[in-house]
């Protein structure tokens, strides 16, 4: 339970920080984050049963929030997305691993799912950081790339 507790408050000091003093990929992954920390208890399989098989609901939320980071990563002037896109992309292989071998052990499971959340929020508050920094030396940090280098 400890870990809840220091994973919620690691997550609202992150998306704060990101939503307070961000660009627009900034904010909008903290959103996206967000949103998917909010649905998620929502689409959970009921406790008795919870990762003893695909989480399915939570695969598809899963694969919602990859396209979403995906476009941002693909829109932003920044690198950092990229690496969002990433760790997401490895909680949702966590759901396919278990879709291929149900005989996966639930904690595994859940660590494979859960584990790949605190690399996105350091990458999220490392970003929002490097805007405020960009922002200080230029006065200027454009968020969107303004073609498409063709």
């Amino acid at each position: 339970m400890l870990h809840l507790f220091i994973y919620y408050g690691l997550f609202t000091a992150s998306s704060f920080y990101a939503l307070a003093h961000g660009g627009a990929p900034e904010r909008l992954v903290a959103i996206v984050m967000i949103v998917g920390i909010a649905i998620t208890p929502v689409l959970l399989n009921p406790v008795a049963t919870r990762f003893y098989g695909v989480e399915t609901r939570v695969f598809v939320l899963d694969v919602a929030i990859l396209i979403a980071f995906t476009g941002i990563a693909l829109s932003a002037n920044r690198f950092w997305p990229m690496g969002i896109v990433v760790f997401h992309g490895m909680s949702v292989l966590g759901h396919l691993l278990k879709l291929a071998d149900p005989r996966l052990i639930r904690t595994a499971y859940l660590v494979m799912l859960a584990f790949w959340l605190y690399p996105q929020l350091l990458l999220l508050v490392l970003g929002t950081w490097r805007h405020r920094v960009r922002l200080k030396a230029t006065g200027v940090d454009p968020s969107w790339r303004t073609s498409s280098h063709r």
